[in-house]
Order: C-alpha cells, then structure tokens, then sequence
C-alpha cells in the first residue's frame, strides 16, 4: 500500500478512533475530548496510567484504537490551533499514521502525532503538551505580526463540519434519480434471477457481478461501463440506507485523492456514526478481485 492509500485509510478510520477513544475516556476517567489545550494534559495521564511502557502497550489489544485515538485527537487538536494538514508520508512506527503539517505561513517542521502518543504511553514525558506549547508560540508570533492572519486547516471528513456547496446538493440530487430511474432497465438486463430486492443476500451476487462486468481497473475506469458502475453504487448504497438508514452525501472531487470526495457515499447519522462507501466498495473489489468487499462494507455499515 503506498502512502497515498496509507493516508487514504488513516483518514477513513480517524473519525472512528476519536469516537472510541472518548467513549473510553467517558467510561474510565468520566471526561470527554472538548478539543481544548488542558484536554492533552488529561490524554497524556490518561496514556501514561494505563500503560507506562512498550510491554503494556503490546499486551492491550485495545492499545491500536487507544493510541490511533491519541494520535488523531493531537493531530486535529494542532490543526486548530495552527492550521494544516494530514500528509502522506508515514511513520515508522507500529501503526501507520501519517504526520500533521501547520499552515504553510508558520513554516513549521511536520509533526508526528502517533510518535507523540507513543511517548506519552511508554511515560516519556508530557510529548502532547509540550508540542501544542510550542506551535502556540509560534502560532502567536505570526498573529502578533499579522494580526489579520488566520490559519488555514484543511477539512478532515468525519470530524469538521463539512461545508456543502448548492452544486454539490444538486449534483446528489440528479444522480439519485437518474440512477433510480435506471435501476429497473439495469435490473432486467443484469438478471432478475439474482433477486435484487435490496437484501444483504443479494450484494452477495452483487459483487460477483460487478467482477464479471469489471474485469480488472482499466474496465472500472473505462467510460462505457460508467451507467453500470454507477447503478450499482446506487444499488449498493441503497441496500445500506434501507437496512439502516442514513443519509446520501457527496462532495466535489478526486476520488482518487481525496477520501470521501467524487463519489456519493452514505453516513448513518447526519453529523456522526458510520460511513457507507459502496462505489469505493467496488473499486477496490475490482482491484483485488474481492467479490466480498461490498457485503463487508455494509455489515460495517448496519452495525
């Protein structure tokens, strides 16, 4: 996997470390993450009394989703103070989380917020803190020399408001109905045999279709096979939302780049809960000839 996919993933599964990480937090130190600077000093106790060293960490098989949880909370944490982004570089360390770059005005070095957590964890010292300290100097050196200066965060799906444009809006609009009202001609023509009644059964043989259909990358991409692709997000998608509700989404961009952009995809809730992928789904069933990841994405989904 190479970093963009890396970065790609991270940024799929962030949201669902945060959500974790506080309801742990919530259970075992009755707090919750207000993304406050003095929030880090409780995160660092926190990591430090339940491990203290590798070994612990090691043992806890809880340790990935506690730590990811920490290293995303100090990324998004530093990013609203400093602006930025997550990169596509990753770390070399035991999970792969890619590092954090300020606004490009602060000319800061990147930052790694899973390294930070790590040391945190292993009782190396108040790492969160100290790093939230010293971009805030910087951070106020530039507003004191600027003082109309704001820094520039790049939005992280799944944890800033999202801001919807109106030809985002009616783009999602005029692809649902188009695709609703190819549904029934796609169905006739792909076999009515396969029971396409919106049922986890019938994703089964879904995915074997869209194999046959889809051969390999270059079909996937190829133009011709747009309506078919297309219809069978919609189908996918839908057999989702039906099951367990949720809400289409969609927003401008490269999907090939940017996580959650250029394809509609669903969202169980409207602000948070699970994400449902299905044309990712399908994507990346053709890429690794995986007839099974689209039933996966929606028992995922339904949970």
């Amino acid at each position: 996997m190479d970093s963009a996919d890396q970065q790609f993933a991270w940024l799929i599964r962030l949201s669902d470390r945060l959500d974790h990480l506080d309801d742990v937090l919530t259970r075992d130190e009755g707090q919750s993450l207000d993304f406050s600077a003095e929030s880090l000093g409780v995160l660092e106790r926190y990591l430090h009394g339940r491990y203290g060293d590798q070994e612990s960490i090691d043992a806890d098989e809880e340790a990935e989703w506690i730590v990811e949880g920490a290293a995303a909370y100090t990324g998004e944490l530093l990013m609203r103070l400093a602006g930025g982004r997550w990169d596509q570089e990753t770390e070399p360390a035991t999970w792969r989380v890619p590092p954090i770059h300020a606004d490009p005005a602060l000319k800061l070095p990147a930052v790694a917020p899973l390294e930070l957590a790590l040391t945190a964890a292993r009782g190396g010292g108040p790492a969160l803190t100290r790093s939230y300290t010293e971009w805030n100097v910087v951070v106020g050196e530039k507003r004191l020399a600027e003082p109309s200066w704001e820094p520039v965060k790049q939005p992280t799906i799944g944890v800033d408001p999202p801001t919807v444009e109106a030809s985002e809006s009616a783009y999602l609009a005029d692809w649902l109905a188009a695709q609703e009202r190819a549904f029934p001609a796609w169905a006739d023509r792909f076999g009515t045999a396969a029971g396409w009644d919106f049922s986890r059964e019938s994703l089964v043989a879904l995915g074997a279709l869209v194999l046959r259909v889809l051969p390999g990358p270059d079909a996937f991409r190829d133009p011709a096979n747009l309506p078919f692709r297309e219809v069978a997000a919609w189908y996918g998608g839908e057999t989702m939302r039906r099951s367990a509700g949720g809400h289409w989404k969609y927003r401008h961009g490269d999907p090939e780049t940017t996580p959650f952009a250029g394809w509609p995809y669903l969202r169980r809730r409207l602000d948070d809960g699970a994400f449902g992928q299905p044309y990712l789904a399908i994507q990346l069933g053709v890429d690794w000839r995986d007839p099974d990841l689209l039933v996966q994405q929606y028992d995922l989904y339904i949970q």
